[in-house]
This record gives C-alpha cells, structure tokens and sequence, in this order.
C-alpha cells in the first residue's frame, strides 16, 4: 500500500511538471512572431513583445478625414534582439480621437516588396485594441507591397473605435534600409497619404535597367540637338 502511494505521488509530481512544461511552450509559442509571406494571412496574430534596439526614425503624423480623426505613429529600429530575422523592425500604432466620426476597420501600409516579414503586436489589451488578423498583398514575382491590419473580424463591424488605441504593430523585416512612405486608414473609405516608415525596396533588375537605358537614350537625343 505504502508503495502504490508513493508511486501516486510521483505519478502526481510528473503529471503537475508536465503540464507546467505544456503551459511554457504555449507561453513561449505566443511570443514568437508569426511568418509573413506575399498573398498570405495570420489569424490570429500572436502576441509578441517591445522591440529593442536602436531607433533610427520616427513619424507621428496626424490623419483627419470628414469620418476618421487620430494620429498614426511609425518607428524603426535597427538591432532588434527579438527579431529572427536579421534586418530592419517595424512599429505602427494608431491613436484614435475621442471626436472620430467613425471607427477603424484597417491600416495598410506599403513598400514591404519582397523582403521577408514576421509580425505580432504588443499590448495588454485593457488600454489597446490588439488587430484580429493582419494580411499581405501579393503582386506576383515574390512580392506582396503592402502590409494590413484588420480591426474586427472578417465581415464583422470595427473594434477599434473612438477613443481607443491600437496595440504596437509589429513588422520584423530582413530589409537592411528604410525610406519614408505613405500608410492608409480605412473605415470603408480610406485617408489616404498618410506619413509612414516601411522598408527601401530595391527595384528589379529589368526595371533599372530600363531605367538607365531611358537615361541614355534621353542623352543621345539632347547631344543630337
């Protein structure tokens, strides 16, 4: 009898470390961004954390539309330790006014070409509202242009209203260099042309040289005149 207890109580200890160690993968899992690729989706994004590292740049541009009204801030970071991917980090978040007409439904933002990507968001989700899924285009040839955060499920109203602030949007990258690009806010209309940071996208071959032999051809014409 004695010895049956005893084999309970290690039966008991095993089983309460094994689901401790279930429980640390799960947390574990949660904080590792997701993968990213041109035409695919993540739902639900995971949870991830801050990113580190420097700062290189930041925007807070101010949006106003005759329905949506709020700021959309943009950082990029250049030696993120929480990245795996060896380039530039991303962050967007938007900040909503109380006055807002309308809510948000999404934020799309361009020039993420074919670098690789992995995203998540960081928050508490008690003062933030976290995306419900975040997508990517694709425009063929290993590109997908343009990164979008969707607030609400698909076919469901918004959830990110007036008054309230989104969670860090965040997009680790394998881009080595950033530019100033343009980031859109939609509520079934978007407002357009809003100040945002992305990757520096390096254009195809094919198109430079293109581009060059426009410019010599543009030379050869004006030394003719």
């Amino acid at each position: 009898m004695k010895r049956t207890t005893q084999s309970i109580r290690v039966l008991g200890v095993r089983g309460f470390l094994a689901v401790v160690a279930a429980l640390c993968s799960i947390v574990v899992a949660q904080a590792v961004p997701a993968p990213l690729g041109p035409g695919g989706f993540v739902f639900p994004p995971p949870p991830g954390v801050n990113p580190t590292g420097t700062l290189l740049a930041s925007t807070t541009a101010p949006f106003l539309s005759a329905t949506l009204n709020g700021t959309l801030i943009s950082r990029v970071y250049s030696g993120d330790s929480t990245s795996p991917l060896t380039g530039l980090t991303f962050t967007y978040q938007i900040i909503l006014s109380p006055s807002s007409p309308n809510a948000v439904s999404q934020l799309t933002v361009s020039r993420f070409g074919s670098f690789l990507t992995d995203v998540s968001y960081f928050g508490d989700g008690a003062t933030n509202v976290p995306p419900s899924f975040i997508s990517r285009s694709n425009e063929g040839g290993g590109v997908g242009d343009v990164m979008q955060f969707h607030f609400g499920p698909p076919g469901v109203t918004e959830s990110l209203f007036p008054g309230n602030t989104s969670s860090l949007l965040i997009v680790q990258t394998s881009a080595p260099n950033f530019q100033a690009t343009i980031a859109s806010i939609i509520d079934g209309v978007a407002v357009p042309n809003i100040a945002s940071l992305a990757p520096l996208t390096i254009p195809e071959p094919s198109t430079a040289v293109l581009g060059v032999a426009g410019l010599v051809a543009f030379a050869i014409a004006r030394r003719k005149k």
